[in-house]
């Protein structure tokens, strides 16, 4: 749930989302489902229809005062002065009439995988959908050449994944090919849908025909799933050693900091190259490490500079200001170091408003 708060920080957040210094970020959400908490199961072959009004309207300031039952009638009342329940069945009647039309033009594609699936399963598509042949892309051109071949490409980092076990049987077929690509693609699909020892199976043999960062990194993430933090560490030390590339980096180091392992974390963020070393997702992972180790002149140029890439519900980078500020008023008077002088900090409150995302 999206719980911003109304502190410094939580506007900060609004304001951060939307237009800096213009206009607070507000969503709304509508959906079948109660709220974005609860949800339910569509089953196979049903047909759900929906209108949907968007619009404003006036109330008085004091209609969310009170008693919450009330309060709800009261807006209810509200909402149906403006948009009736007979107009919105009346609308839902009148464009029933078109659902099964189909498109007289395409403004515009989007990815392919409709077409992919109708190619798979011809009839698939539900009346008045259209999906195009011509949107199939790169991206899913590696699913094409699986159902026409039986085989998959030899890609270093496939461009996407299934996860419907329904292109299971497809790709266990490609993978007694010797296929490392189809192996990894097996083993991801097995560990989304909860076989972990399968998808480990499939991992294995995957490294054993090529010892590639992407299935080390998944062997990884089998380990993480099976609480074997120590494997999982050595896994994406060997997967970092072949390959030095940002996604793989900042799950290492993230990884590392969750184990509380700075010593290791800082050296091997130390050894990236600069073009890493300056990217937020990376140097947000390093940030507790620095902070333990007080690697002040990182610090210092973190601190100098606006994010713009802080996860909603990250509070290292907020949080770890007050230690910052303690470390530099420690170096300037020789004050110790301790909890004392970071409390002190976090009750002065000095962080400046771009570094504010905490949302209590």
């Amino acid at each position: 749930m999206f719980c911003r708060g109304g502190l410094r920080g939580g506007r900060y957040w609004r304001d951060y989302l939307s237009l800096l210094g213009k206009e607070d970020y507000v969503e709304l959400q509508a959906g079948l489902a109660r709220t974005q908490m609860h949800g339910f199961d569509m089953p196979p072959e049903t047909e759900w229809d929906f209108v949907q009004f968007f619009g404003g309207l006036k109330a008085d300031a004091g209609i969310g005062d009170g008693d919450w039952d009330v309060c709800r009638d009261r807006i209810y009342d509200q909402i149906e002065n403006a948009v009736p329940s007979s107009l919105v069945a009346e609308r839902l009647s009148e464009y029933r009439k078109y659902r099964a039309n189909s498109p007289e033009c395409f403004l515009h594609l989007g990815s392919g995988y409709g077409a992919l699936e109708e190619k798979r399963e011809p009839g698939i598509t539900p009346e008045g959908f259209s999906f195009p042949y011509s949107s199939i892309s790169e991206e899913e051109e590696p699913w094409l050449l699986l159902l026409e071949e039986g085989r998959m490409n030899d890609a270093e980092i496939p461009l996407s994944c299934m996860v419907d076990e329904r292109w299971q049987p497809l790709l266990e077929a490609a993978a007694a090919k010797k296929s490392s690509n189809a192996l990894n693609l097996l083993g991801i699909l097995l560990l989304e849908n909860e076989e972990t020892g399968k998808a480990e199976e499939a991992f294995r043999k995957a490294l054993d025909i090529k010892e590639s960062a992407f299935t080390l990194r998944n062997l990884a993430q089998v380990c993480i799933r099976k609480d074997d933090i120590p494997a999982a560490i050595a896994y994406m030390s060997r997967c970092c050693a072949i390959s030095v590339m940002r996604e793989y980096a900042e799950e290492y180091i993230a990884l590392l900091v969750s184990e509380g392992m700075h010593d290791e974390a800082w050296p091997y963020y130390d050894s990236l190259p600069d073009e890493l070393k300056d990217n937020e997702r990376v140097w947000q992972e390093t940030l507790p490490a620095a902070l333990s180790l007080k690697k002040i002149d990182f610090l210092d140029k973190v601190y100098s500079k606006e994010p713009t890439t802080v996860r909603e519900g990250n509070r290292v980078y907020s949080d770890g200001y007050f230690e910052y500020q303690a470390m530099l008023e420690a170096r300037e008077t020789g004050a110790s170091l301790d909890q004392t002088l970071i409390r002190k900090h976090q009750e002065e409150d000095t962080i400046p408003y771009y570094a504010d995302f905490r949302q209590g």
